[in-house]
């Protein structure tokens, strides 16, 4: 593969051709295709949208972009926010109700009000340190 075959793949591919039809329009091996594409996604010259793989065009003096669209950056983020924020699940002592804290914080209550009541709760002599 020469480097005008590797300017036309990043042309076609950007402007949103599949594999087979590019290797069909230049006369190589798909999987040749794939490989450079794959090979092009790392670098910074190329950078392409983790949720549908289209290339992202960046603007000069700007702070790079990672995803094509807005519409892109919402579903990718809908979709990985569980396992991508880094929260734990942790229960309330007071209340008994699940919710989510980094695993860094020493948060044990789920809210202020289930906190005051906690400390209401030790004014009182009604509840001992959890």
């Amino acid at each position: 593969m020469n480097a005008e075959q590797k300017d036309q793949i990043r042309q076609l591919h950007s402007s949103g051709l599949g594999y087979k039809k590019i290797a069909a329009q230049l006369g190589l091996s798909v999987n040749t295709v794939a490989s450079f594409c794959k090979r092009q996604r790392g670098s910074k010259s190329c950078p392409h949208c983790p949720q549908c793989g289209r290339s992202v065009v960046q603007t000069p003096h700007r702070k790079p972009k990672r995803f094509c669209s807005t519409q892109c950056h919402n579903t990718w983020w809908n979709h990985h926010a569980v396992s991508g924020n880094g929260k734990l699940q942790h229960l309330c002592p007071i209340c008994k109700e699940p919710f989510f804290a980094y695993p860094s914080s020493h948060r044990k209550y789920c809210s202020r009000l289930c906190y005051g009541k906690y400390r209401k709760e030790m004014a009182h002599g009604k509840r001992t340190l959890p």
